[in-house]
């Protein structure tokens, strides 16, 4: 690593400033430039640091098989530009050369260390310098002069204008491009996993790939990528997944050389196999194990062997430890090859054979298969709710006959069309989304439609009630204390403090000395303003497992058996206090999230023994094989809706900082559950027995119920008197605590046939901020 970031520093130099060198001869100097081809074979300074993979093992090869000369380039070649200066005072009959390699201009050393080629002779400064000067170099020649083929290495070369007046052999004067330093290359391959761990399995539409980490050189690699061929040699897709990350001589100049390839199974190799990146794996790659793996033939195919760039399938970064190709046909069998690539672009593959992609059974299909009855499907449907739902006939009655009846309405309506209605490509593909608008649209549905679908006395009603409101509520404001901020002010206070708790409450880093050393209290903090607490924020988190398995007598039940134990849900509520009897009663909403992924069964198959093919393929314990790589998901957002009470008598009457309290709600489950590739899992249905050739049984649903919860929280601030005074001051928070409870969820539709039950039992522990 240390040579080839000595390489780049000095690739840098010469390709980011393009800055000649200069040497003196008597009065005159000569100018040294290296150009180098683009991609449209315009030779040119470049300044561009990724030039460093021109200096590579495939433009070293093509220069070597199809050499240019110093007039005509060839493909391996790169351009040396001369410049005499100042040629007036420059002395005739001055002969030079041209040269490239190491070392070239050291008098007395070790001829292998003194590795210089010829390229052309100067044999009068003046006039040998011919107009506009260029010279063309194989890049062969300058990586390894004189020798008959490249190697392997992270090596540095440079150019050279030499001067032998008394033609001994000795260098008199020398002018080096980039001044006195090296320009790096790289011919050497990048590592490969040890072929040992490297596994190639099949999944459902995929072939997963895995291996274990290298150990040595893994910062020499920037990318992996795989190549895939269907039986009869192919691509294994139309087009090219991605662009190839390597260059390989047969790309390049054509080169007949083919790769020698080896195998996870310990096969391979062409009849002309290379030497050096392209020949395999380089001497980190890891033992060549012959049972390593199910292994490749020894029998190379041509686009493996010139690693045709159309059959690239899967690209990953130098950190992964797999890949996973998708969107493949299970049955068909392919033919799949590891490579990797490092900033030189070159290259080393190996072979990881065939490998036929199966399909799995996933939870939702599991759960099916033994008896679950029930079906995906939720009320949002077609972006939220469809263009027949009520709502929608609502909210569009309420624009064409109110909203379009007067200039505001209409400027209303042009901007939700403008933006807001393009959110609905979202919602039609997120279920999160949908749930969301719904519960945006539902409320405001319910007013349009109490409005248009009534007479002029209810909406009489409805303006005098609101009118009634808007006074009720303005008398509240003006009969708080000055000091008490208002509901926008107390959010974000509540959203400040909650950073300051974590802050509070988190290690303290780098910093010497405990916070209670040098911290210095401020003694003339004010005393506490009243406030009455009228919302309550909490976050809570705690385990949970839905309660799938209920309806099944034997165990493990579906989810158990897909899934295991708990997951953890993360809930967030709100609560809003309308009355004071001894404490808080009022409202509470809350929204969370919770899900575990796992991988999907293997099934069994015709030739597998003790199980029913097309089922779950089990072990000799009984135990269903999983097919590791094939993920598949189960998500579940809870909501609700309720009434809860707070017992705050307590710490108000007895300063004994503890707060029992319950609530009791409905409750809205949004679940969905996931195949490997990350779409909805689908079962088989009576119209729908293949669900790869139509649309079957959606793992999309949503289940009503209702919930109880009690708890007891915490209000810390008796902890700490004078941060409770700061909070109440300049933030306006009342209380901040922690909570612990129990909470006991029954959500089956009530009892309908069809939805799943998602409810559970579990407890929770959170934070809370009341204000």
């Amino acid at each position: 690593m240390t040579l080839r970031l000595f390489a780049s520093t000095c690739a840098l130099v010469l390709l980011a400033t393009a800055v000649p060198a200069r040497a003196d001869l008597g009065n005159a100097s000569i100018d040294i430039e290296i150009r180098l081809p683009d991609d449209d074979g315009e030779y040119q300074v470049s300044n561009e640091i990724e030039r460093i993979d021109f200096f590579n093992f495939a433009h070293c090869q093509c220069s070597q098989e199809q050499p240019g000369t110093v007039d005509t380039p060839g493909p391996g070649s790169f351009q040396v530009k001369l410049t005499l200066l100042d040629a007036a005072s420059a002395p005739t009959g001055q002969d030079g050369t041209l040269n490239v390699g190491r070392n070239c201009a050291d008098n007395g050393v070790d001829s292998d260390a003194r590795l210089c080629s010829l390229i052309a002779g100067i044999d009068d400064v003046k006039t040998g310098l011919r107009e506009p000067g260029y010279y063309f170099v194989n890049s062969g020649e300058f990586m390894y002069p004189g020798a008959a083929a490249c190697g392997q290495d992270e090596l540095a070369a440079s150019v050279y204008v030499l001067f032998d007046d008394e033609q001994d052999g000795t260098i008199e004067q020398a002018f080096v491009q980039p001044d006195s330093d090296n320009l790096g290359f790289d011919t050497q391959p990048p590592p490969l996993p040890a072929l040992s761990s490297i596994v190639a399995s099949p999944g459902e539409g995929s072939v997963n790939i895995r291996w274990d980490e290298i150990e040595s050189r893994q910062g020499d690699i920037e990318y992996y990528q795989v190549l895939c061929a269907k039986a009869d040699g192919s691509p294994a897709f139309p087009s090219p997944r991605d662009e190839a990350r390597y260059e390989t001589a047969f790309d390049l100049c054509g080169s007949p050389t083919r790769i020698s390839v080896p195998s996870i199974g310990g096969g391979g190799s062409g009849p002309d196999a290379g030497t050096g990146p392209d020949a395999g794996p380089g001497p980190d790659a890891g033992p060549d194990t012959p049972d390593a793996g199910t292994g490749g033939s020894g029998d190379v195919p041509e686009w493996m062997a010139t690693l045709d760039p159309a059959y690239v399938c899967a690209t990953a970064g130098q950190s992964a430890l797999g890949i996973t190709v998708g969107g493949l046909d299970n049955g068909e069998t392919y033919r799949v090859a590891l490579l990797s690539a490092d900033d030189a672009r070159n290259v080393a593959i190996v072979d990881l054979g065939e490998v036929t992609p199966a399909a799995v059974i996933d939870f939702w299909e599991d759960y099916h298969d033994q008896g679950g009855g029930a079906d995906g499907g939720v009320c949002l449907v077609t972006s939220t709710f469809g263009d027949d739902h009520w709502t929608a006939r609502a909210l569009r009655a309420f624009r064409d006959n109110t909203l379009a009846q007067f200039a505001l309405g209409r400027m209303v309506t042009a901007a939700y069309y403008e933006y807001v209605a393009p959110l609905g490509a979202h919602a039609a593909s997120s279920a999160a989304v949908r749930v969301a608008a719904a519960v945006i649209i539902v409320p405001a549905a319910g007013l349009a439609a109490l409005w248009e679908y009534t007479g002029p006395l209810t909406k009489l009603g409805l303006m005098l009630a609101l009118v009634v409101a808007l006074a009720w509520r303005r008398r509240r404001c003006s009969d708080a204390r000055p000091a008490t901020p208002r509901l926008g002010t107390r959010l974000a206070a509540t959203a400040a403090a909650g950073l300051a708790l974590v802050l509070w409450t988190a290690p303290a880093g780098a910093q010497s000395d405990p916070y209670w050393e040098v911290w210095e209290p401020v003694e003339d903090v004010a005393d506490p303003v009243e406030i009455t607490p009228h919302w309550n924020v909490g976050v809570k988190l705690g385990p949970y497992t839905p309660d799938i398995d209920s309806e099944f007598s034997s165990s493990p039940g579906p989810y158990e058996r897909a899934y295991g134990g708990a997951g953890v849900m993360v809930i967030g509520e709100l609560d809003y206090y309308l009355l004071h009897p001894l404490g808080q009663l009022g409202v509470t909403a809350s929204m969370g999230i919770t899900g575990k992924s796992a991988a999907a069964f293997r099934v069994c198959g015709d030739g597998d023994t003790g199980c029913t093919p097309g089922m779950v393929l089990v072990d000799d314990n009984g135990n269903p094989v999983r097919s590791e790589g094939d993920t598949s998901s189960f998500r579940l957002m809870p909501f609700s809706l309720g009434a809860v009470y707070r017992f705050t008598g307590l710490d108000d009457q007895f300063r004994v900082p503890l707060v029992p309290y319950a609530r009791l709600g409905l409750s809205y489950y949004l679940w969905w559950a996931t195949k490997p590739d990350g779409t909805l899992s689908e079962a088989p249905t009576g119209d729908c027995p293949t669900p790869a050739t139509c649309d079957g049984d959606k793992a999309l649903g949503a289940s009503l119920g209702w919930q109880g919860t009690v708890g007891l929280a915490l209000r810390a601030e008796g902890f700490d008197g004078q941060a409770a005074r700061s909070l109440r001051n300049d933030l306006g928070i009342a209380h901040a605590g922690v909570y612990a409870e129990l909470m006991y969820a029954d959500v089956d539709g009530f009892g309908a046939d069809g939805k799943l039950q998602v409810g559970g039992l579990t407890w929770f522990g959170g934070i809370n901020f009341e204000f």
